[in-house]
């Protein structure tokens, strides 16, 4: 459905943003 996609777009959101200072620090 509609929601799940919303929720799986999200949830793929939040984790690239956690995980985006780790390649920050990584690339340094």
């Amino acid at each position: 459905s509609q929601e799940d996609v919303d929720k799986l777009s999200t949830s793929d959101a939040v984790e690239y943003t956690e995980q985006e200072p780790t390649r920050k620090l990584l690339s340094q």
